[in-house]
């Protein structure tokens, strides 16, 4: 009885002790004692105005190829402003001119985040802890025979007055590590200055006489390892954040058993990172000394290379001292890699915002995840993507890449140029990381020469996007070009032939969008052009086709007064141009059939699909066949089609004892039409080779004509788009001609009219 007396007296006499000191901490945020000079020489930047300008002469100065090098690395020193290491460590590393709370916190940091969302948690902890009383009496009322409920009940109380003592007194537990740690810094500032060694005298950059290529590369090692402290103090003062915010969860740990765990591992993380700038601090004294040393009569080259030793051990001496005094988590791969980083108050306070969600669900902080996270992308190259390898593609499709998409890409030259260009950055990338250690080394490599080739490839595909695009809208308006268009001009003037020109231009606009065909290969060219700007050409396409409201079925199904092929399929033409030799042909803008008529060669199908690997003015041939009248292509056994004649039409018997023809080659042939050739490449003077980089027989003429089966959508999703934007909803998509047919005769009247206007000029494919 006696004991429990006392331990209440003294418990009301901490109390009082305790509130009132988190009143005093709460209401004066200074630390506890003078926080000492800490300011450091100079503006505090990595580098000077004035070594900025050496620099900038140095590279003016330097050879045509050490000079481009030099310039990369520049533009990338001129574009990252970051402190010092002497500035992170010993200075203000935060950047704040004001007055800090705590050392730490500016002003509009404790009045818009610390202090409402405490003041919130706080509120909550009168309630929680009455609440948890409730239930740890209930349930020793239920046991109270039991000595075991006895103790647990007295355990519950000694943690409910240590929970309320934190409560109480986080403010100047809280004041007084940061105290014990700016004493730290500016002990170590102080004693440095005192022995005259230069807080900066690690620095590569500093001792350095000029800016040339082979100090270059141990330039941007400092960089990178000051670059990557920049982040860590950045990381480290919005984790103290986090940390104080959730100082109420701490608190409400220690009043349930299964939750206890979690204020250990908040105590952790808090010193980890309060005290992260010490560690510092007392490695960059040791090393600055060492270094002092180290310059006194012996050679420049071996100061520099004694220096980047220093450099190089910086992060993983401070992550030795970490793992020795146990700050930082080291429960998980990631602690400890992240630890061996220097930065292991950052995966601790990863590991930290799981403990306060399990704390919540009654888990024990730092258990195992219930489950992990998966995932995974598959992908694989569209039908129609223009490649004519691998397995059989859908070569009637037209949504694909062309010349235009290749022209943003670039050919072999220009990607040789941009890997050499790759191989600089990754070498400068690779110095950047020099001091993180191999992994730092591979990464930043990596990164380097991705960030050079996206930045080139980028500027390339912008700039012939909109070249690209410039020369399709102006292609739409004066398929002649330009310059004919105003040489044929009427009028003497200038402003009377433009104004000639803009009533051409337009007519011919028109003309073109009246032509469901070739307002579908405008707006997908103008599709393809746009969206090669951003590597995504193929895409682009399909939203131009999209957009133009003209679906593969569409043509296919529309009148050839509309510009559709009149739903023509193989068996009609087979029909029509019974007899008649048919080629496929493909350049680097799409492909099709074409008939021999008696009027020179017409285009009986849809575009399919591109060759972008095509030359221009290279086209790529295969030789078919249409039947004759009264024929038939019978498939034989090993998959070749042979002609057979009936008798009352050559005086043989069509049957067992038929008459066989010409002999269609096995694969892209079927009973309509047979292919008689493999592929070849036509000049334009004639002439003609073998083409063995494509399989003629994975071509299926089919393809090129089903876009309007009956009663199958074969429709994806831009040509569903199209159908949608057009009105044509239904599956089938089987051009309707317009109801009024008056609109109707004047529209064929008009569009006759044209037609002979540009037949005079007009140069067939």
């Amino acid at each position: 009885m006696k004991r429990t007396v006392s331990i209440v007296l003294l418990a009301v006499i901490l109390s009082v002790f305790l509130l009132q000191s988190m009143a005093f901490a709460a209401t004066d945020t200074g630390l506890l004692m003078p926080p000492g000079t800490t300011s450091v020489d100079g503006e505090g930047k990595l580098f000077s105005d004035e070594k900025l300008e050496q620099m900038k002469k140095d590279k003016e100065d330097a050879s045509l190829t050490d000079g481009i090098m030099l310039g990369f690395i520049l533009s990338l020193f001129n574009a990252v402003h970051i402190s010092s290491l002497p500035t992170l460590i010993f200075g203000n590393p935060y950047g704040d001119s004001g007055t800090l709370n705590y050392g730490i916190f500016s002003v509009g940091e404790m009045e818009k985040i610390i202090n409402p969302i405490l003041g919130l948690l706080t509120g909550l902890y009168t309630l929680i802890l009455t609440a948890a009383i409730m239930v740890s009496a209930a349930k020793f009322g239920l046991k109270a025979y039991s000595p075991q409920a006895k103790a647990d009940f007295w355990t519950d109380i000694n943690m409910w007055v240590l929970s309320a003592f934190f409560m109480g007194s986080f403010w100047l537990i809280f004041k007084v590590m940061m105290s014990i740690n700016l004493a730290l810094v500016s002990s170590m500032f102080d004693t440095l200055k005192a022995t005259g060694a230069d807080a900066n005298g690690v620095s590569l950059i500093a001792s350095a006489g000029n800016f040339n290529l082979g100090n270059a590369i141990v330039y941007l090692a400092e960089f990178g390892l000051t670059l990557y402290l920049n982040i860590i103090y950045i990381a480290r003062k919005v984790i103290i954040i986090f940390l104080v915010v959730l100082s109420p969860f701490a608190a409400y740990s220690l009043i349930f058993a299964k939750t206890r765990a979690f204020f250990g591992t908040w105590m952790k993380e808090l010193a980890g990172n309060i005290f992260l700038q010490s560690i510092h601090a007392i490695t960059i004294f040791v090393f600055a000394q060492l270094s002092s040393l180290a310059g006194e009569g012996g050679a420049e080259i071996y100061a520099t290379i004694y220096r980047l030793g220093l450099l190089i051990m910086f992060i993983p001496i401070t992550g030795m001292i970490s793992r020795w005094l146990n700050l930082g988590d080291s429960s998980s791969k990631l602690g400890q890699t992240a630890t061996m980083m220097g930065a292991g108050s950052v995966a601790g306070a990863m590991m930290l915002a799981k403990g306060a969600g399990n704390m919540l669900g009654g888990k024990r902080a730092g258990g195992a995840m219930s489950g992990a996270m998966t995932g995974g992308m598959t992908g694989g190259m569209a039908p129609g993507s223009g490649s004519m390898s691998g397995s059989a593609p859908d070569m009637g499709s037209d949504a694909g890449m062309t010349a235009l998409t290749m022209a943003a890409k670039g050919g072999s030259g220009w990607q040789k140029f941009k890997n050499i260009a790759g191989g600089v950055g990754a070498v400068a990338g690779g110095a950047v990381g020099l001091t993180m250690g191999p992994a730092g080394v591979a990464v930043g490599a990596k990164l380097g020469g991705t960030a050079v080739k996206g930045a080139m490839q980028g500027a390339r595909n912008v700039s012939a996007g909109v070249k690209n695009s410039s020369m399709m809208a102006t292609s739409a308006f004066f398929p002649e070009g330009v310059k004919s268009a105003y040489q044929s001009a009427s009028g003497s003037g200038f402003f009377t032939k433009m104004r000639s020109m803009g009533s051409t231009g337009k007519e011919n606009f028109s003309d073109m969008w009246n032509h469901l065909g070739e307002r579908r290969r405008f707006m997908g060219n103008m599709g393809e052009a746009l969206g090669s700007t951003v590597g995504a050409g193929a895409v682009g396409q399909k939203l131009g086709h999209m957009f133009s409201g003209a679906s593969r079925g569409r043509v296919q199904g529309a009148s050839e007064m509309f510009g559709g092929m009149n739903d023509m399929t193989l068996p009609k033409l087979a029909q029509k141009y019974a007899g008649q030799n048919v080629t496929w042909e493909q350049n680097n803008s799409g492909s099709a059939f074409y008939a021999q008529t008696a009027n020179g060669k017409q285009r009986i199908s849809n575009y399919g699909a591109a060759d972008p690997t095509l030359k221009k003015g290279e086209t790529r041939v295969a030789d078919y066949k249409f039947p004759g009248h009264n024929e038939k292509f019978e498939r034989q056994p090993n998959g070749s089609y042979k002609l057979s004649m009936p008798q009352s039409s050559q005086g043989h018997t069509y049957g067992p004892n038929a008459v066989e023809g010409p002999i269609g080659m096995s694969g892209g042939s079927n009973e309509h039409i047979a292919r008689t050739s493999g592929a070849y490449i036509r000049g334009a003077d004639g002439s003609r080779f073998e083409d063995n980089r494509v399989d003629a027989a994975k071509i299926t003429p089919d393809n090129y004509f089903s876009h309007n089966i009956k009663g199958t959508d074969r429709r994806d999703w831009s040509d569903k788009g199209a159908d949608l934007l057009s009105r044509k909803t239904k599956a089938s998509t089987e051009y309707t001609p317009p109801t009024n047919q008056t609109k109707k005769l004047s529209t064929i009247a008009n569009q006759a009219v044209r037609e002979r206007a540009r037949t005079k000029n007009k140069v067939v494919l």
